[in-house]
């Protein structure tokens, strides 16, 4: 059992399905039982709950007050109560603590703004003030712990480091990456599309970003209901 773990901790399933491909789930702990089991809000996909299968194995990372910690576990069951759809799981590891990993994307529209940096002389006390020189805008459509995939008109370079500004349920996140891939594009009046890497990232931001999926996510279920 993950001992820091506790009831409300946001997590991600990752389940390899019988194809091969490997899919990967924002939920939250709903309770914790005896024997190395716990009781998780069942996953969903495009405002539909996802059925996983009993007995499958999976990855969980799961973030907790003491750091993001990654454990093997088992599907137990599925639970339907008072028409909410939950997973029993059962730990098979102990969990290691994880510093960097390709996060969970989920799909969206939000506006933002960014700017172009030096990360070598940004810190967290002063980025504000860096970042704010002259800003770009952009529409994100995919977000996650580890990065951004952004469409925009403003061209810019591969390779250089940008602080994104982003408003997640009225609080904002600054988040420093580097921009990975750029590709022309003829999508929704804008011209470029960019995927972004998140570096050095801090936890209170890669847990504000899990804190919106698995919001959004339930905003989506009760709409399908």
């Amino acid at each position: 059992m993950i001992d820091a773990a506790i009831v409300g901790n946001r997590l991600e399933i990752h389940h390899q399905f019988e194809n091969g491909s490997v899919k990967a789930y924002a939920s939250q702990i709903q309770d914790i039982l005896l024997h190395s089991q716990i009781v998780v809000y069942a996953p969903m996909e495009r405002g539909t709950v996802v059925r996983l299968p009993n007995g499958d194995n999976c990855d969980i990372i799961v973030y907790t007050e003491k750091g993001i910690v990654k454990t093997h576990a088992q599907i137990m069951r599925n639970v339907v109560k008072n028409d909410v759809f939950y997973l029993v799981m059962r730990l098979t590891s102990g969990g290691e603590k994880i510093q960097r990993r390709d996060f969970y994307r989920f799909d969206c529209l939000l506006n933002f703004k960014f700017a172009i940096i030096d990360k070598e002389t940004v810190t967290e006390e002063n980025k504000t003030s860096l970042a704010i020189d002259y800003l770009y805008s952009g529409l994100i459509k995919d977000i996650g712990g580890g990065g951004i995939r952004f469409l925009s008109n403003d061209d810019i370079e591969e390779k250089i480091d940008i602080c994104s500004i982003i408003s997640l349920e009225g609080e904002v996140i600054m988040p420093i990456g580097v921009v990975l891939h750029k590709q022309e594009i003829n999508e929704s009046n804008y011209t470029w599309q960019y995927r972004v890497q998140f570096q050095a990232m801090p936890q209170y931001e890669q847990e504000r970003i899990v804190h919106y999926i698995f919001n959004e996510q339930r905003k989506q279920l009760k709409r399908t209901r």
